[in-house]
């Protein structure tokens, strides 16, 4: 039997191609939005699975979105195992609407059955957060690192050589 080991949404993911492991970025866990309706400009799915040997190539996947149990997109997910035991998939989407606040919902299907489910809380709110932080090098005050300075060396007191008169 087919297992889904991974499926969640992030920024962003790679796999590293020396090492072949799978780097994710900024896993989202939820989103807000002040104005609706919210773009989630970044946006990535990722999936991991594992099958047995006796296990056959699964069809390919499809990932559909829904936002309060309704629909609002789907696309078509390759799930190719190339005759090994694991595979791993990233969906890139260039950009997701989402209409209105709700339960923002990722569920991966292959073989006729939902075989995983993602969810990402979207709220609203009255206001926008500000963070107010100086440029670094910019103004009057300037923070500085601490610099580490080699000691000097002290001198001798050097003795006074008269010149000669002529």
């Amino acid at each position: 039997m087919i297992k889904v080991r991974l499926f969640l949404c992030a920024e962003g993911a790679v796999f590293d191609q020396q090492t072949n492991n799978l780097s994710i970025f900024n896993i989202i866990e939820q989103a807000q939005g002040v104005a609706f309706p919210l773009l989630l400009s970044r946006l990535a799915v990722i999936a991991t699975l594992a099958r047995e040997r006796t296990d056959g190539e699964p069809e390919n996947g499809i990932v559909r979105v829904s936002l309060n149990d309704k629909e609002i997109h789907r696309w078509d997910c390759p799930l190719s195992f190339q005759n090994k035991l694991r595979t791993r998939t990233i969906l890139r989407v260039g950009g997701l609407m989402i209409p209105s606040p709700g339960d923002l919902r990722f569920r991966l299907f292959f073989n006729g059955r939902s075989r995983a489910e993602y969810v990402i809380p979207i709220t609203g709110s009255k206001q926008p957060t500000v963070t107010s932080r100086p440029e670094p090098g910019q103004g009057r005050a300037r923070a500085r690192a601490p610099s580490v300075q080699p000691k000097k060396k002290k001198r001798k007191p050097q003795k006074k050589r008269r010149r000669a008169k002529k």
